[in-house]
C-alpha cells in the first residue's frame, strides 16, 4: 500500500486517546480478575508540539496511588 493510500484509510478510522481510554476502561471493568488500576494512554504527535494523553484509574480504598 502507497503513503497516500494508507493516509486516506487511516483517516477515515480516526481513533482518539479517549476512544481508547473509553473501551480500556470497559475491557478492566468487566474483568473480575482486576480489582485496581491506572492506565496512560498517549497519543505521540508528529504534527503538533504536544502530545495527546487519557488517563484512566479504578480505585480500591488501600491500593494503587
Amino acid at each position: 500500500m502507497d503513503e497516500q493510500a494508507f493516509a486516506v484509510l487511516n483517516g477515515s478510522h480516526p481513533v482518539f486517546v479517549e476512544h481508547v481510554a473509553r473501551r480500556l476502561h470497559a475491557a478492566l471493568n468487566a474483568d473480575a480478575r482486576v480489582l485496581d488500576w491506572l492506565a496512560e494512554i498517549e497519543h505521540w504527535e508528529s504534527l503538533h508540539s504536544h502530545n495527546a494523553v487519557a488517563r484512566i484509574a479504578k480505585g480500591l480504598p488501600g491500593g494503587l496511588s
